[in-house]
């Protein structure tokens, strides 16, 4: 229910009532860490699976776009190599354990990336069902900081390890 109440306006944290979409290519998509991290404080233990099931696609649903459209244009940035963080992340830790460096920019594919899969049939790749995904080989190589996230229990630490796309992304 709390994701479902999200805060509507123009403040960290906070989403805007109507999407502003543009062209943006996905791998300029990024956002400071202060709008991240206040996201961060209100679903502080929620997997990331369940953000982007709950809450990113039924936010993102009306106009099939990315969250980063329903970011207040002030948090919006575009990362690059000396202030940008490619963070890669397994979907089954909780967004706590996402909480990169005050004053960096942050590219994170939950915010980036359209997460409705487009209409294609059975047996599609992935880069078919979601079309932005092809951009992350650039989004990696113009941003050239990747942050690994790991757990902080003995399974979980290991679990981006086991994820192809983690591993893809490293």
């Amino acid at each position: 229910l709390f994701l479902a109440a999200w805060p509507r306006g123009t403040a960290a944290g906070e989403l805007l009532s109507e999407p502003i979409i543009d062209d943006t290519p996905p791998r300029n998509r990024g956002v400071n860490a202060e709008w991240w991290l206040e996201v961060v404080r209100r679903a502080a233990f929620v997997p990331t699976r369940i953000f982007v099931e709950a809450f990113v696609k039924p936010v993102t649903r009306a106009a099939q776009c990315a969250l980063w459209f329903f970011i207040p244009e002030q948090f919006r940035q575009t990362p690059n190599a000396s202030d940008g963080v490619f963070i890669s992340h397994a979907w089954d830790l909780s967004m706590w354990d996402i909480r990169p460096e005050q004053g960096s920019i942050v590219w994170l594919d939950t915010l980036a990336i359209v997460q409705h899969r487009a209409a294609v049939p059975d047996g599609a790749s992935a880069g078919e069902a979601y079309p932005e995904l092809m951009d992350l080989v650039p989004t990696v190589q113009m941003i050239a900081n990747t942050l690994l996230i790991l757990g902080g229990d003995a399974w979980h630490g290991l679990l981006p390890l086991a994820r192809s796309w983690c591993c893809f992304e490293v």
